[in-house]
């Protein structure tokens, strides 16, 4: 089976976690359930706040990064998420992943 190398949805509102998962799982292959808690590699009340706040204000070009699953996860302001394997990301060598990266 080919999986594509990027994975991108764009989310209902109020289901910005299940479309990180969702998306999280079908780049990796894996069912949803054989996932690790989104909850124990990010604050999702936090991104669902920035992401919220952007879009509010117009900042399109806000975006949230962090590792999920093997995953480099990208929350864009408009509430787009992208899942690519976390070797493939253009991430700084000494992240570990560990805290979300915001900018815009």
């Amino acid at each position: 089976m080919h999986v594509a190398s990027e994975v991108s949805l764009v989310p209902q509102p109020g289901s910005l976690a299940v479309s990180i998962m969702t998306a999280a799982a079908n780049r990796s292959d894996t069912d949803e359930a054989e996932l690790p808690p989104l909850y124990e590699y990010v604050d999702m009340d936090a991104v669902r706040s920035i992401v919220t706040h952007a879009s509010g204000g117009g900042g399109a070009s806000t975006r949230v990064e962090f590792s999920y699953a093997d995953c480099r996860v990208v929350v864009d302001g408009d509430g787009a998420v992208t899942v690519d394997p976390d070797d493939e990301s253009p991430v700084d060598p000494d992240d570990d992943g560990s805290n979300p990266k915001i900018s815009g």
